[in-house]
């Protein structure tokens, strides 16, 4: 015979609370009605929809990658829609050449 008793299982996780400009200093906090990661940031990549694709990336990676796997450092900034205009504007100011490519999948 089985005797089974119920026991509370408590477990943390991590949810996205707000992204930080790190140029403007402003933050785009995640609605208390839907704290879900993707609508923060659809907010703070200013798309309309969950369709609409406006990403941004830089970033430096160095370190060693073997076939069966790696490691390194990363180093990033989380800019608002405003400011990555802001920085492509600086960026092509100055000479940077910023290419352009299609895509598709």
């Amino acid at each position: 015979m089985k005797f089974y008793i119920e026991k509370e299982k408590l477990s943390k996780h991590k949810e996205l609370e707000s992204i930080v400009c790190d140029w403007c200093k402003t933050a785009f906090k995640a609605s208390e009605q839907n704290e879900d990661a993707i609508d923060i940031e659809n907010k703070f990549d200013n798309t309309k929809s969950g369709y609409e694709v406006n990403e941004f990336t830089l970033k430096w990676k160095v370190g060693n990658n073997y076939p069966d796997g790696g490691f390194g450092e990363e180093e990033f900034i989380d800019l608002c829609f405003e400011c990555r205009e802001k920085l492509k504007e600086l960026l092509l100011k100055n000479g940077i050449v910023i290419q352009k490519r299609n895509w598709d999948y």
